[in-house]
């Protein structure tokens, strides 16, 4: 039973996983290449700890 919930628990994890890719590929298509491109270049910013 114990090998069983941890499989599950790996298939939730994974299946999470998953569908926040399909969100942010979905975005990336929805926004256009050059919004995107914005949108990631201010991520990298903001994790460098600067201001956008």
């Amino acid at each position: 039973m114990e090998e069983f919930r941890e499989k599950a628990l790996l298939m939730a994890a994974l299946a999470v996983l998953l569908l926040a890719l399909v969100c942010v590929w979905l975005l990336m298509r929805n926004l256009g290449t050059a919004e995107a491109e914005r949108f990631v270049d201010a991520q990298r910013v903001f994790a460098q700890g600067g201001c956008i």
